[in-house]
Parts: C-alpha cells; structure tokens; sequence
C-alpha cells in the first residue's frame, strides 16, 4: 500500500487535470482522511461549520480529516431518502450562503466532495484552486437532482432549486422558500361506481271510504292493580286486656313475658389451635415464615437494581493525540431533550456518557493549541473517537 509521510492511501476519489484527491487512513488513530494534492503553502482557515477544516500540510498534500463515521454521498446517487436529501439540502445551502457572505465559494462541486451520515453532511474542498473553477448553483442542483433519481419529478423542492440553478434566486432566498413551501394538497381518489342503497320500505297507504269512519279502536281499560301486603310489623301490637273486674280477688294476673332467645354460639366458625402444638413453636413459624418473606423481597429488589436500564445511550472514550497532550471538550450543542447543556466540559482523555441519540457539536480546548471544533453522531461505531490537537 502506497503512502505520504505517515498516512496509508487507499485510492483515488476525484482527478481533476493535475489536481487529484486521495482517500488516506492516518495509521496512528485509524480515522480516514483526504490528501489533496500538489498543493503547496498553508491551506486556508475557513470558520464555516459543515465546512470541513484543514490540518497542517504534508509534503505537498493539504490534509482533511472526515468526521467518524461518514460515507460519501456518491454511493446514493439515484436512491437517496427524500425526507434525508431534504435535511442535506438545507444545511448545504445555509453553507453556500454563509460562504458567499464571506466572498468564498468552492468553485468544482462533485458529488464525492459531500460527505454525510444520517441527516447531518459535511463540504470538502472549500478553499482548493480547482482548475476552470464554476458556478456552485447549478452544480449542486445537479448533484440534488442526481442523488433524487426519479424522484426528483415529484419533489415538492424541485420548482425553488431549479430557479435556483437558473439564477432565478440565491442561496439564502432558496433555504426561505423551502420554509415556505407546503406539500400539495392529497388528491382524494375518485368514489367507485357503488351499487344504490335500497329505499328503505314505504308505509302502507291509508285509505278512506267516503261516508264511513275508520274504526275507532276500543280504549283500554285498566285493570285495577292487586293491593299491596304490607309487611308485617317488626314488633306486633299486642291488644291491651280488659282490667279485671273488681271484686274478682283482689290482685292483677302478670302480663305475658315475651322472651327474645339469641343463639350462643358465633356467626363464624372459631378455629381453635391443634392440640400437641406448643404456642412457642407456632411464634418460631411464623418468624421463620416471615423472615423468608423478607428475604425474598430483599433478592428480587438487588437482582431488579443489578439489572436496571442504563441512564445513559453510549459511553464514548475519547483518546487525544499526542498522547501526552490533556484537553477539555466543552458542549456547544446536544440534541433535544439531552441533558448535557451548553458549556458542560469533560476532561480527555477520557469517557463521556450520552443520554439522548443524535447530532452534538463540541469545542477541544488545549493549553498551547488552537481551539478546535467537530460534530459528533451518538450513537459512536465502536464506541471510540480519537482527537487530533491543531497547530499551536
């Protein structure tokens, strides 16, 4: 396998008259990189995020290190996700815009020179003097147009980006109007020729014989309802006895003694202890019984607490290069609902643990180096990112 100074090449990825560009693999922390070369001199420092930076040169190479994970949107060309190629497009166009605002463009858009994963794409080769350089437009329409497909007919985006590649608008103008541009209304199909509901039954026709009255029904006659037995009282009245005669010997007969007998014996039955079973025995059962219990309870609550779900999505480590070298990487932006805000810093080499899945962009902070700033994707292949210090 060929090589320039320490980097392995893999192949040829653009030739553009002398200029070519070369996939590379840096053999120290295995992340792939692009060599644009011959170029000569300091390459220059564009501060545009999705526009990837470059390192410090090589022999006559310009070094350009691609976010982990990436692949080249070229292997999409004519099956690429609408809802993904729309998620491409706005990021490129607020790119181009930013760098037109600056009085930079790129001059040869191909492309191999868009590098993307998930929703997220990144710009190579801002900056690179590429020979008969042309309009970025109509270049990157053509590249939307290519990666869409067949699709590309029925893309409700179609109309704004082609008056784009005409001149018809800007880049700034094209990210507004597709904020503004709504999907067409759904075509509602046609109703199927369907069988007639049948009417539902008319009624009979009256009819009337002149000089003769309709019958009149006879009324009905209510029954009269049975009476009501009334229940009997709780405590029958008892008639009252004559007083005794006078005379009749001088003393009153006792009155009737009415005796309410209720039964002894419980409405439930009582459940005595068994004979030949001492009281202590049964309190050493129950504790034992209990204690069990206990013990059980206490088991399943340490293997539930063992095998509990993970707060977090990933642990990443992060290695710094040169190894000797100690950083800080501060979070500029996490995904929705993360609970790593902004400004939160972690000290590499080290691990890091993401909550939420997605897109966070961080800051590398070195004593004696420039601050660098890089994108990453969570969940991470492999679950390992290596951090090249820049210049000092």
């Amino acid at each position: 396998m060929q090589h320039l100074g320490s980097y392995l090449i893999k192949g040829k990825l653009i030739e553009d008259g002398s200029l070519e560009v070369l996939e590379a693999m840096d053999p120290v922390t295995g992340g792939a990189v692009l060599l644009f070369r011959p170029l000569t001199g300091m390459p220059p420092r564009i501060d545009v995020v999705g526009v990837l930076p470059y390192e410090l040169p090589v022999a006559d190479a310009w070094i350009t290190e691609l976010p982990f994970g990436v692949v080249n949107a070229a292997g999409y060309r004519g099956r690429a996700d609408l809802s993904r190629l729309e998620a491409w497009t706005r990021r490129l166009l607020a790119v181009l815009a930013e760098l037109e605002a600056q009085g930079l463009r790129h001059g040869k858009l191909r492309p191999e020179d868009l590098w993307v994963r998930g929703e997220a794409v990144w710009l190579a080769g801002v900056g690179v003097p590429w020979p008969d350089p042309e309009p970025d437009a109509p270049r990157l329409v053509a590249i939307l147009k290519a990666l869409a497909g067949e699709a590309w007919e029925g893309w409700r985006y179609a109309g704004v980006l082609e008056a784009l590649a005409d001149g018809g608008t800007g880049f700034g103008e094209a990210l507004a109007a597709m904020g503004e541009a709504e999907p067409p209304p759904p075509v509602s199909p046609e109703p199927e020729d369907e069988p007639p509901l049948p009417k539902p039954p008319e009624p009979p026709p009256t009819v009337r014989v002149k000089g003769k009255k309709a019958p009149e029904q006879p009324p009905t006659r209510e029954e009269p309802s049975p009476p009501k037995e009334e229940a009997p009282p709780l405590f029958p009245e008892v008639a009252a006895e004559p007083p005794p005669a006078e005379g009749a010997g001088g003393f009153e007969e006792p009155p009737e003694v009415v005796r309410i007998e209720e039964p002894q014996d419980p409405a439930f039955e009582v459940v005595r202890p068994a004979d030949g079973v001492p009281q202590d025995r049964r309190s050493v059962l129950r504790a034992l019984a209990i204690g069990l219990l206990l013990l059980l309870a206490l088991g399943l609550g340490v293997y539930a607490w063992l095998h509990r779900a993970p707060a977090y999505v990933q642990e990443v480590t992060f290695e710094v290069v040169p190894p000797e070298a100690r950083a800080e990487l501060v979070v500029l932006s996490a995904p929705e609902g993360s609970r790593l805000a902004s400004g939160t810093r972690f000290a590499i080499p080290g691990k890091v643990r993401f909550d939420k899945e997605g897109l966070y962009t961080f800051e590398v902070q070195s004593e004696g180096y420039k601050p660098k700033t890089f994108a990453l994707e969570v969940p991470v292949l492999g679950g390992r990112v290596t951090v090249r210090l820049g210049g000092r």
